[in-house]
C-alpha cells in the first residue's frame, strides 16, 4: 500500500517545542500516525534552564516553548516564546556555557539549589542523563519531557491518531558514554520508563541498527547525525515495526 509521510523538524528542539509545531501545522494533516523521534539531547532540549545554559538564553525569556514543573513535579508552567528574547540574552554571542550558568544563578538565585553540585565545566549537560544520580535541574528535565509526551498523547487521542516514540541509537552510543563512570543504558531506561508511564509504544533503533550492521556506518564521520544509510535503515526499521503492529495504523471506529 502507498503511504504518505510528512516530516517536521527544527534544530535544537525537544518534545515541548515540537508540541507547538504540531499544534500549528500537524493537526491540519489529519495523520493516522505521529512518530516522535527522541534523540540523545532531547531531555536537555525540554528544559528551559539547561537550554539557557547551552544557548545563552534567559530561561524565562526564551525563543522556544517549554513546560517547567514546580517543586512537586506535578504542576507545570508554560514558558511561551518571547518575541524580545534576543535583548534578554545572558551574555554576548560567542560566550561560553560556564558564563551562562553563572549569569542564570545571579539573575535567578533560586536556581542555585536546582543546579546543585553540577557546575560547568563538569560533565556536559547531555551527558548527565547517563549518570546514576541527577541534580534537581536534570530531574526537572525528565518531568518536563514526560509532561510534553502526555500532552502529545492527549492531542493524538482526541483526533484518533496513533502515536509512536522512536528512540535513536545515539541515546546509547553518544560519546558521553565513553566516560567509564557512566552507565550507557541509563538514558535509554529513563525515556523508556517515561513512555511506559505515559502509555506510548516505543521502538528502540539501537538493536534495529545493530541487526543491519555497524551503527557507525549510519552517521557522518565527524557528526552524530544520520547519513543516507542511517535514514534508510531508520525508515526500514519503522516500516518493519508497523508491519508487526498494524493496530497502530488501524483507524479507530466511529463512535
Amino acid at each position: 500500500d502507498m503511504v504518505d509521510t510528512v516530516a517536521f523538524s527544527h534544530s535544537g528542539t525537544g518534545q515541548s517545542t515540537q508540541l507547538g509545531y504540531y499544534d500549528r501545522y500537524g493537526t491540519d494533516i489529519d495523520a493516522d500516525l505521529v512518530v516522535l523521534l527522541f534523540v540523545n539531547n532531547d531531555f536537555r532540549d525540554n528544559s528551559t534552564l539547561l537550554q539557557g545554559v547551552v544557548n545563552g538564553w534567559d530561561p524565562w525569556r526564551s525563543p522556544m516553548l517549554f513546560h517547567e514543573p514546580d517543586e512537586s513535579g506535578s504542576t507545570f508552567t508554560r514558558v511561551g516564546v518571547d518575541a524580545d528574547w534576543w535583548n534578554h540574552r545572558l551574555a554576548p554571542s560567542g560566550s561560553n556555557q560556564e558564563l551562562h550558568q553563572q549569569v542564570i544563578m545571579e539573575r535567578y538565585p533560586e536556581t542555585r539549589e536546582l543546579f546543585g553540585d553540577w557546575l560547568l565545566p563538569d560533565l556536559y549537560p547531555d551527558c548527565m542523563f547517563y549518570a546514576d544520580e541527577l541534580p534537581p535541574v536534570f530531574s526537572r528535565a525528565l518531568a518536563s519531557t514526560e509532561h510534553a509526551l502526555r500532552l502529545f498523547r492527549e492531542r493524538t487521542e482526541n483526533s484518533d491518531t496513533a502515536l509512536l516514540l522512536v528512540i535513536t541509537h545515539g541515546v546509547v552510543t553518544s560519546g558521553c558514554a565513553d566516560d567509564h563512570t557512566l552507565d550507557t543504558l541509563n538514558q535509554l531506561r529513563r525515556i523508556t520508563e517515561i513512555a511506559g508511564r505515559v502509555g506510548i509504544p516505543v521502538l528502540d533503533l539501537y538493536p534495529a541498527f545493530a541487526e543491519r550492521g555497524d551503527w557507525r556506518d549510519t552517521q557522518f564521520a565527524y557528526d552524530g547525525h544520520w547519513n543516507a544509510l542511517g535514514h534508510r535503515q531508520a525508515a526500514e526499521a519503522i516500516a518493519d515495526y508497523l508491519l508487526e503492529h498494524r493496530e497502530l495504523l488501524t483507524a479507530a471506529p466511529e463512535p
